[in-house]
């Protein structure tokens, strides 16, 4: 099918129709003609055109991908590790393609969106128990179809498996440094606390230490930074690199206000606009945190650091450099911005039976800082 069809199809009536084709597609038209639609596994017949940009970079079955995709889900995995571990597990993500839905195999009646990648973290342990902001290394392995869980006891249900797929090489890698590299979530006063994220096509060697690559590496796709002129208002400067030389690209605007119960009901949006343009334009697109979608989802993000993302493109000819680069940079909106801040409820005990209940109704952004805006409740207190 080709994507207009799998458009008009989700939109009249989600039925169930296998909107990823398992038959050879042509190379990518440059120019105005619509791209073909990706396959599960990398087609042979699949040739990418030296001219389309990022063919030194990427491999053609991420290109391939990436032309076919404009809008993007970024959901956050690990959910029970979160929870349990109060954020100390490995992150792990999962992007989809939004606007294709495709059926669980095992459980054809259902239809999800259809994954594109399986983003694991990469990080040592130590780093992760001491800094929320600690260096990491995210490589974007390609997705298996969708697969069925178990069924325990009979009538309780595991939920759907999203598993990354080995066989093929890793589309791309987003290296950020941390601490005690950098002191990022403090007060931007050098460029040691400047928070910043490098997306690389393909894989990094094992052993590679997060911060060492940067602009060094020949496959260096780009990277988004927090500009030191920051003030109340969250920024990140996105670099386009070619041919070695680096340019900015876009800029990425926040909210002042973000976080704690703010997030349980309101989305969040991250505006990019073209250039040095700053603003709620977003001509380029949208990195939108999702509020909660109902009790379970409200429970999950009020008790663990899982976030939900949705990435919308809106400019047509974005090249798929372009699109990778929005991509990383979406992942670092997450660690950037929502890694470090606190629960919205919490509980802080004196050890006598006193202590107070902290709500957290926000977080409001100063110059690298996140300042929670808290009410708090004693309670036990005999005064």
């Amino acid at each position: 099918h080709t994507i207009n069809q799998a458009k008009s199809k989700m939109a009249a009536s989600y039925e169930k129709a296998p909107l990823l084709t398992s038959q050879p597609t042509a190379a990518p038209m440059v120019g105005n003609e619509a791209p073909p639609p990706y396959t599960w596994k990398p087609d042979v017949a699949y040739a990418t055109p030296a001219q389309i940009a990022g063919a030194d970079r990427l491999d053609g079955y991420t290109i391939q991908k990436l032309n076919a995709v404009d809008q993007y889900g970024l959901y956050q995995g690990n959910i029970l590790g979160e929870a349990i571990s109060c954020g100390c597990c490995a992150n792990k993500y999962m992007i989809t393609d939004r606007q294709r839905m495709t059926p669980v195999q095992g459980r054809e009646e259902d239809l999800v969106e259809t994954p594109l990648w399986i983003v694991q973290e990469e990080s040592d342990l130590c780093c992760r128990v001491c800094c929320p902001q600690h260096p990491t290394m995210n490589k974007f392995h390609h997705a298996l179809p969708p697969q069925a869980g178990q069924v325990v006891c009979g009538c309780c249900y595991t939920g759907h498996q999203y598993l990354p797929d080995h066989s093929v090489p890793v589309a791309m890698t987003v290296e950020r440094d941390g601490c005690c590299n950098k002191w990022v979530g403090c007060f931007i006063c050098s460029e040691k606390c400047q928070s910043e994220a490098f997306l690389h096509g393909g894989d990094v060697e094992d052993g590679v230490k997060p911060g060492s690559l940067g602009n060094s590496n020949p496959k260096i796709i780009g990277r988004s930074q927090v500009p030191r002129n920051d003030c109340c208002t969250p920024h990140l400067d996105i670099f386009e690199n070619t041919a070695g030389t680096e340019f900015q690209y876009a800029k990425l605007t926040g909210p002042m206000c973000f976080g704690g119960c703010m997030d349980l009901c309101f989305d969040t949006p991250f505006y990019i606009n073209s250039g040095v343009t700053e603003g709620k334009g977003g001509d380029i697109g949208l990195i939108e945190k999702q509020a909660p979608k109902g009790f379970c989802d409200m429970c999950c993000q009020s008790v663990s650091d899982v976030d939900n993302y949705q990435v919308m493109l809106r400019q047509p000819n974005m090249t798929p450099i372009q699109k990778a680069n929005m991509l990383g940079t979406a992942v670092h909106v997450d660690y950037w911005f929502f890694q470090r801040d606190v629960r919205p409820v919490r509980v802080v005990s004196n050890g006598d039976g006193s202590g107070m209940v902290v709500i957290t109704l926000c977080n409001m952004y100063c110059k690298g800082c996140l300042i929670p805006c808290c009410i708090t409740i004693p309670y036990g207190s005999k005064k």
